[in-house]
C-alpha cells in the first residue's frame, strides 16, 4: 500500500472505534433510562411501605399491619423491570445491535476497498444472527434485574434492622442501582447498571465483529489483521496483537468487555506469498513502525522502560484472552498470528518519526 493508503486504514479504524463506542453508549443510554424510569417510579412505593414498616417494627403498629407494609415492598420490588420494560428494552436494543451489524459489514467493505480489494455485494445481515444475540443478552438482563430485586429486599431488611430512615434507604437503593464512585471516577463499588452496560457494550461489540468477518470471509478474506488504538488506555493483550494478521475463523474479537480492536480482511495471496518479497508485500516497516507507537504509548502509561514493556507485551501475545478462554475451554496458549512483522531492534531498524 502506498503510504496515504496506509493511514487511511488507520484513520477508518479510528473512527470505526469511535462509531462503535457511540452504538455501546446508545446500548447503556437506553438501558439506563428504562431501567432507571422503572426504579424512580417504585421508589415512592418503597418509602412509604418501609415508613409504615419501621413503624411497625417500633411497636406504633401491630403485627398485621407489619405484614401489610412488608407484602407492600415486595410488590413493589417485584414491579421494578417488569415484562413491560423488557419488552420495550428488547425492542430498542433489537435496533442497536442490527445498527452494530451493519457497522461491521461497512467496516469490512471500507478497509478491503482501501486496500484495492474485489469487493463484490454486501452479505446481508441474517435475522436470526441478530435474533439469538437479542435473545441470550435479554435473558442475561432479566438475570441480573431479577437479582437485584433481591438486593432491594435486602436492603431493605438490612436498613429496618439499623434503623435506617426512609431517605436513607432511598439513597442506598440508588447506589445500589447506579453504583458508587470516588471524585475522580474510580469504582468503589458496581451496581446493576455497570453490570448490566458491560454485557451491552460486548454485545455491541461482538456484533459489529462477526458481521465484519463475515463480510470478510464473503469477500474471500481467510485472514485479517489485527488494529487496535495505540493510545494509553489499549490493554496489553490488544496491544500486543495490534499490526499482526491472524486466520479469520479463528479470531476471537472483542477480546474482552469494551474492546475497541477492528479487523482488516487481508488480500490471502499477500499472506501466501513466501521469500524475501513477503515484508514487503506486507507492509512489513509501517506496521513495525505502528507496533513500536503501541509499545512505547503502553510504556508510557505504566511507566515502564520499552525494553520491560516489550517483554510484558509478548508474553500477553501467548497468553489467551478473555474471549479465547471463553470460545475455546482448556485454551493454555493464545491463538498464534499466521504472521508478524519483524521485530523493531532500536539498533539497526530505522523508524522514520520516531
Amino acid at each position: 500500500m502506498s503510504a496515504e493508503q496506509q493511514q487511511e486504514l488507520l484513520d477508518e479504524a479510528e473512527r470505526r472505534a469511535e462509531e462503535l463506542r457511540e452504538l455501546q453508549d446508545r446500548a447503556v443510554a437506553v438501558l439506563t433510562l428504562i431501567l432507571g424510569t422503572s426504579l424512580l417510579s417504585a421508589l415512592p412505593k418503597l418509602r412509604k411501605a418501609y415508613r409504615g414498616y419501621l413503624a411497625a417494627l417500633q411497636g406504633e403498629t401491630n403485627g398485621r399491619e407489619a405484614a401489610k407494609r412488608l407484602a407492600e415492598i415486595q410488590a413493589a420490588a417485584a414491579a421494578f423491570a417488569n415484562n413491560r420494560d423488557m419488552r420495550r428494552l428488547e425492542a430498542e436494543l433489537s435496533s442497536v445491535l442490527k445498527a452494530a451489524a451493519e457497522h461491521g459489514s461497512k467496516y469490512a467493505v471500507s478497509m478491503g476497498t482501501i486496500q484495492g480489494m474485489a469487493i463484490g455485494d454486501r452479505v446481508p445481515i441474517p435475522d436470526d444472527l441478530i435474533n439469538a444475540r437479542l435473545t441470550g443478552l435479554i435473558g442475561a438482563v432479566r438475570f441480573q434485574t431479577t437479582a437485584f430485586r433481591d438486593v432491594i429486599t435486602s436492603v431493605v431488611a438490612d436498613g429496618a434492622a439499623r434503623q435506617v430512615g426512609p431517605k436513607r434507604l432511598e439513597r442506598l437503593l440508588i447506589e445500589a442501582y447506579r453504583g458508587a464512585q470516588q471524585p475522580d471516577g474510580t469504582i468503589i463499588k458496581r451496581g446493576l447498571v455497570q453490570r448490566v452496560g458491560v454485557e451491552l457494550a460486548t454485545e455491541v461489540s461482538v456484533s459489529s465483529a462477526q458481521s465484519s468477518i463475515q463480510q470478510a470471509r464473503a469477500m474471500g478474506g481467510e485472514y485479517v489483521r489485527w488494529i487496535t488504538a495505540t493510545d494509553e488506555r489499549v490493554c496489553a493483550w490488544c496491544n500486543s496483537r495490534h499490526g499482526k494478521i491472524y486466520l479469520a475463523d479463528r479470531i476471537t474479537v472483542p477480546a474482552h468487555p469494551r474492546c475497541r480492536c477492528g479487523l482488516a480482511v487481508v488480500d490471502p495471496e499477500q499472506v501466501q506469498t513466501t521469500g524475501d518479497r513477503r515484508d514487503d508485500v506486507l507492509d512489513a516497516p509501517f506496521w513495525q513502525q505502528e507496533e513500536r507507537r503501541a509499545v512505547l504509548a503502553y510504556a508510557d502509561a505504566n511507566n515502564y522502560s520499552e525494553q520491560d514493556a516489550r517483554r510484558r507485551l509478548a508474553e500477553h501475545l501467548n497468553r489467551p484472552t478473555a474471549a479465547e478462554r471463553l470460545r475455546y475451554p482448556g485454551i493454555e496458549q493464545a491463538v498464534q498470528p499466521v504472521y508478524s512483522p519483524p521485530a523493531y531492534d532500536p539498533d539497526t531498524t530505522d523508524v522514520p518519526g520516531l
